[in-house]
């Protein structure tokens, strides 16, 4: 990789943090800002409804980039933000 490419990660990480949440992380475009901002450097936490997407989106993102990505699977829309079993 470029020099360039570690300083673009570097400021992109800089300006953002080393985290960032996504909500419908594992499909759509939710999968997409968290591919690309992985790709960046920066460190994701995945949320949605269905374990198994968030799990496989998780791993290939993992595989891909090295940062860190925890998932959780849970329904945004209950007041008690339940977590799925």
């Amino acid at each position: 990789m470029p020099n360039s490419d570690f300083k673009k990660k570097d400021d992109f990480k800089n300006k953002y943090g080393p985290w960032a949440l996504i909500a419908g992380g594992s499909e759509g475009i939710g999968r997409s800002f968290a591919e690309q901002i992985a790709e960046n450097g920066v460190n994701v936490i995945l949320l949605g409804r269905r374990e198994s997407e968030l799990r496989a989106c998780a791993d290939a993102i993992r595989a891909q980039h090295d940062v860190i990505v925890e998932h959780h699977a849970l329904y945004l829309t209950d007041p008690n933000l339940q977590r799925m079993i």
